[in-house]
C-alpha cells in the first residue's frame, strides 16, 4: 500500500454526516453564530472552493475522533433507599 493510500482522509459533506453518522443536530445548531463549532464542541469545517460554488466539508478523521471522545451517558442506578415512602 502506498503512502498516499495510507494517509487518505476523505472529506465529508453535511449530507454525509447526517446519513453515515446519524448526526442528531441541525446545520444551524452546528454552524450558527454562537453554536457548537464556535464553542469548540464540534470540529470546524473546511471551506472547499471560493465564492458561490464553495462548500463546507469535514475531514473524516476529525469527525471520528470527535465521536470517540463524546461522553457516554450512564443512567443513574436505582437505589432502594431513595424510593419514596408511602
Amino acid at each position: 500500500m502506498s503512502d498516499v493510500q495510507q494517509d487518505y482522509d476523505p472529506f465529508l459533506t453535511w449530507e454525509d454526516l447526517k446519513e453515515k453518522y446519524n448526526l442528531p443536530y441541525t446545520r444551524q445548531n452546528v454552524l450558527g453564530k454562537g453554536r457548537m463549532v464556535s464553542q469548540g464542541l464540534f470540529p470546524a469545517p473546511i471551506r472547499l472552493g471560493n465564492g458561490l460554488k464553495s462548500r463546507l466539508a469535514w475531514r473524516r478523521s476529525r469527525i471520528e475522533a470527535w465521536i470517540e471522545n463524546l461522553p457516554v451517558y450512564v443512567p443513574p442506578m436505582e437505589d432502594d433507599d431513595t424510593a419514596p415512602i408511602e
